[in-house]
């Protein structure tokens, strides 16, 4: 196998028939984001893209600095999904990288990015404080910034 000629990342040359002219086979993945709670794991996706009747095998390309991250588990021929667990009462992200082979040929490393979230519990009796129970919140984006301002209506 050797690169494609148009030097992309995730492009190879693979010859078809074992000599003479050859076949460009487009292979990719994709960057990846994920939302779990803290104490819980997270199952994570993996899928390469590919032409025709190709077999992918996933690697990490790095390790996640916290946490565990197990076995690669085959979903199907192009797809494959692994467990996060994030470390006891840890919130914040997680990144790591990760990479496919697709019938030999390497693809460009693609970043895994967690939102581990804290878990929100409590619990009210039905005596506790006045009523109507006001409840005051504050909630985010993925990407952790604020919401617009509005209203926003939780049913619990």
């Amino acid at each position: 196998i050797q690169p494609g000629p148009t030097g992309v990342l995730g492009t190879q040359y693979v010859p078809a028939g074992g000599g003479g002219a050859g076949v460009v086979v487009e292979t990719s993945v994709e960057d990846l984001t994920f939302v779990g709670i803290t104490n819980q794991p997270i199952t994570i996706e993996f899928s390469a893209s590919a032409r025709g009747g190709a077999v992918a095998q996933f690697e990490l390309a790095s390790y996640p600095p916290v946490g565990q991250i197990g076995a690669f588990v085959s979903n199907g021929p192009l797809s494959a999904s692994a467990e996060f667990w994030p470390p006891a009462d840890f919130v914040g992200p997680v990144t790591f990288a990760y990479r496919a082979e697709v019938d030999g040929a390497p693809t460009r490393d693609a970043t895994v990015t967690i939102i581990v979230l804290p878990e929100i519990r409590f619990a009210l009796g039905a005596t506790h404080g006045v009523s109507p129970l006001t409840v005051s919140m504050s909630a985010f984006t993925v990407q952790g910034t604020p919401l617009p301002e509005g209203t926003y209506t939780w049913r619990i």
